[in-house]
């Protein structure tokens, strides 16, 4: 368990969390969700923008203040920014094959996710929970999806790692794996996110994880600007913290990727030092620990320590409880050894906005001073969990001043 409260990484099945999202979004009443639609024209001008297309219905047009794209790989709304990919030095074809366990027994086992690097068939093995398993194989020079999606094809693969009687093949589709990033993510009311803005090789399963960090970082910012809390200029700071973390998560994937993949003198001498490697101790947690030394957020609003995200420690004395839930899904201002509250008065800028106060005690306040580097402090936070700044008890106004030059806040 890490300082967050949840383990260092988790195995998730995109389609199931997705489905999991998509009712959420449908149960909220703020929320137009409409599926079945094909948005094939974006255009911005001084008021708002305009996104028209195709649905079951025939077509339609629907007017925002904003649009936020993303739409996959193939963006419209990228293509209307008239935004380039930049990168395209990796790009391999890979069968994703999605299979179910045919019996129980084998769904408790301890599995691993494993990155196969063989040298004739590169592959990947997810075990996901439940009974879903999910092999990947690197398709060779010459080899097509026809071929790779047969099958046969796909029987004589898996049978090089499982028996595949024991497996029903749910879904077998060929991805080409790409290291590209869009320049720029934001054109005055057109914004991307998510695989319309960066798009990674899986080796280190951050693809999904780096596109709801696009949004958790992005949703707040909008919000503000669309209230008028905040001038637009707010919005240039999605991109300039968003892009270098992306970059520095997909240059990190495509070693790993390379490493995996390597063939002929390259995978020989690879194989050699990861063998030697993995007789000593220090390098062998090392290499099975890649998450924990994944690139972090650098965020470029306010005064953030170091080390930005806020941990999530259990607060109080008898009824403990993580930070997270204390604070809410908005701003907070967390005390440690100092009455937030009382620190706060003086400015406007926590009510408008919505910062939630909180009084951190009991043991994980420690944890909190520790991470903070100072105690007595008051750690003001984003509602995606990265912090603003770190204050002394009488830096209220100073803090104040900073958010409020950070945010743009108008008025």
């Amino acid at each position: 368990m890490t300082e967050t409260g949840w383990p260092l990484a988790l195995l998730v099945h995109q389609p199931t969390v997705e489905r999991a999202l998509r009712a959420r979004l449908a149960a909220l009443p703020t929320v137009d969700l409409r599926v079945g639609h094909s948005v094939e024209t974006v255009a911005e001008d001084a008021d708002g923008a305009t996104a028209s297309g195709t649905g079951p219905a025939g077509p339609f047009s629907v007017r925002a203040s904003d649009v936020v794209g993303c739409e996959g790989a193939r963006s419209v709304v990228r293509e209307a920014m008239g935004a380039r990919l930049v990168g395209g030095r990796f790009e391999q074809p890979w069968l994703v094959v999605d299979t179910l366990l045919r019996h129980a027994e084998g769904e408790g086992r301890d599995l691993s996710l494993l990155q196969i690097a063989d040298a004739r068939r590169p592959a990947t093995f997810v075990p996901f929970p439940g009974l879903r398993r999910r092999w990947e194989f690197r398709l060779l020079p010459g080899e097509t999806e026809a071929q790779m999606v047969r099958p046969e094809t796909i029987r004589a693969l898996l049978a090089a790692h499982v028996d595949p009687d024991t497996v029903a093949v749910e879904r077998a589709v060929v991805y080409t794996f790409h290291d590209l990033v869009a320049r720029p993510w934001r054109r005055g009311r057109l914004l991307l996110a998510g695989d319309a803005a960066h798009q990674m090789p899986p080796f280190l399963g951050q693809g999904l994880g780096a596109g709801v960090q696009d949004a958790a970082t992005l949703a707040w910012a909008l919000s503000l600007v669309w209230h008028g809390t905040a001038g637009p200029a707010l919005l240039d700071a999605f991109e300039a913290e968003r892009r270098p973390h992306v970059e520095a998560v997909t240059r990190l994937a495509v070693r790993l990727g390379r490493l995996v993949s390597a063939g002929g003198l390259a995978a020989g001498l690879r194989d050699i030092v990861l063998h030697a490697a993995g007789r000593v101790g220090p390098l062998r947690q090392r290499l099975e620990a890649i998450e924990a030394r994944l690139p972090t957020v650098r965020p470029v609003l306010g005064r953030p320590p170091r080390r930005a995200r806020v941990p999530n420690p259990l607060l109080g004395e008898a009824r403990q409880m993580r930070l997270d839930r204390l604070a809410g899904t908005g701003f907070a201002v967390v005390g440690v050894g100092v009455d937030a509250q009382a620190w706060a008065r003086g400015s406007d800028v926590w009510a408008r906005l919505g910062a939630r106060f909180v009084e951190a005690t009991g043991p994980g306040a420690d944890a909190l001073a520790r991470w903070a580097g100072r105690s007595p402090a008051v750690v003001v936070m984003r509602p995606d969990r990265i912090a603003l700044g770190v204050y002394g008890p009488g830096e209220g106004a100073r803090a104040a001043a900073d958010v409020r030059a950070a945010l743009h806040l108008t008025g």
